[in-house]
């Protein structure tokens, strides 16, 4: 079927491949870009302002490619297009952090009566944004509740798809994996309070790789995790940069004591494996095979064998290949789910080591509670996207030479940590800064002095 797209910015690009594939784009309208725009290697179309492109093709269906739905199907209906030619790219994949969850039986539609929000057969209308996220947010505290009681073994209970953060946080990313949530809690800060500063997620690895949500955010000071990072942001902004350590260290267990000491006697002597993972948007590939091989090979000196799975490669199914060969399936849950930590700190506190197949987070967070890790080097593909920064971090890794370093470091398994081991993770991923309660609120104290003056 022949459509008008209205959109061409980054909500556009995330969901292209499906609109492509659905149907056949004759002409891209929007409002504040013109000219041309390349859909594939051998097609171009023209973009137009809406009341052109509508002139030109005043039948054709809309597929409405922006995040604020909303105003622009207001838009569409001032300049006379019915609701019947209007289609929602929100229900489409990938969903990624939608503004609600959508699935088969959640979809959008727009009626003479207004918008109408289709949820398993029953039917919620609103007529407005404020009407809508009021939907959201009733959505948002039942997915809160649904996620909030499963254990990390229980796979299906977790619901994986999570629409977004449920966080007081100005900055959306600090409460990536929860890591505000527990930085407020350690400090007995309350829920609501927001900190007035950017919070690095991860060690990025690129030896001049920011996020550019967290250096230009509307603070002035960055928390990170590390003397490495704080060297590459130092580079990139003049803002004041505060180091952490791992935050892990700031989270309780998902696990009582007694049930951590259970688990570990069930479990006996036990390798917890993290297979690099995919995003929302962007696939990570690997010779599967051969890393099962080695996972294999390795077992041998343990008990038990878990794989700890990232959400967006369940989602994949990518979890079932390692189950069919026999092996323990764990997961933190989602990145938006604030016992992301704790569940992540109850795996590891049950095992002995780790191993991986390339550089993460878990590396610190492992050497946290004094588990040794074990890289096990093997080629590692990245699926191209159309958003090139969604996989610069990914592609400028092999560049910097901490990352190479890793490789060389923690090439062998081994029952300890290493002087040069831990050197290297004090450095990435500041273990050694962790701070006690009072040291992280005048930290804390220091970023709010920071943001009134």
């Amino acid at each position: 079927m022949d459509v008008l797209v209205f959109g061409c910015g980054g909500y556009f690009l995330r969901k292209k491949k499906t609109i492509l594939k659905l149907y056949n784009v004759v002409a891209i309208i929007d409002t504040f870009k013109m000219g041309e725009i390349q859909l594939s290697d051998d097609r171009s179309v023209n973009i137009y302002s809406p009341e052109e492109g509508l002139r030109r093709y005043e039948n054709l269906p809309v597929v409405i490619a922006v995040k604020d739905f909303i105003t622009i199907s207001n838009q569409l209906t001032s300049l006379g297009v019915l609701p019947e030619r209007m289609i929602f790219s929100q229900n489409m994949e990938p969903y990624g952090p939608e503004e609600i969850v959508f699935n088969d039986n959640q979809k959008i539609r727009l009626n003479k009566f207004g918008f109408c929000y289709e949820k398993n057969g029953c039917k919620i209308e609103f007529k407005n944004a404020d009407e809508f996220d009021a939907i959201c947010h009733k959505e948002e505290q039942e997915y809160k509740i649904s996620i909030d009681k499963a254990s990390y073994d229980e796979i299906e209970k977790m619901n994986l798809r999570i629409p977004k953060p449920i966080t007081s946080e100005k900055c959306v990313q600090n409460d990536f994996y929860g890591n505000a949530y527990w930085i407020k809690n350690y400090c007995g800060l309350p829920e609501d309070y927001f900190i007035k500063s950017a919070i690095e997620h991860a060690c990025y690895m690129g030896e001049d790789y920011v996020w550019d949500e967290d250096v230009n955010s509307v603070f002035d000071s960055i928390i990170t995790l590390s003397p490495k990072r704080k060297e590459v942001l130092n580079k990139k902004t003049s803002k004041k940069v505060f180091m952490l350590g791992p935050y892990i260290a700031y989270a309780g267990y998902s696990k009582s004591k007694r049930e951590l000491e259970e688990e570990r006697e069930r479990l006996g002597r036990t390798l917890v494996v993290f297979p690099t993972h995919s995003t929302d948007i962007v696939k990570m590939n690997f010779d599967f095979d051969l890393f099962i091989r080695e996972i294999k090979n390795l077992s041998k000196e343990f008990d038990s064998v878990r794989i700890c799975v990232h959400y967006a490669d369940i989602l994949r199914n990518k979890h079932l290949m390692y189950k069919e060969a026999g092996f323990e399936i764990v997961s933190a849950g989602h990145m938006f789910n604030p016992l992301f930590l704790p569940r992540l700190k109850s795996i590891l506190y049950c095992c002995d080591m780790i191993m991986a197949n390339d550089a993460g987070s878990y590396i610190g967070q492992a050497a946290y509670l004094n588990k040794p890790c074990y890289l096990y080097h093997q080629k590692l593909d990245v699926d191209e996207t159309e958003n090139k920064e969604d996989v610069k971090e990914y592609l400028i890794r092999n560049t910097d030479n901490f990352y190479k370093k890793l490789f060389q470091t923690f090439n062998t398994p081994q029952g300890h940590i290493s002087k040069e081991q831990r050197d290297m993770i004090n450095y990435g991923w500041g273990n050694d800064l962790v701070m006690d309660k009072e040291g992280l609120k005048k930290v804390i104290g220091e970023i709010e002095e920071i943001w009134i003056n």
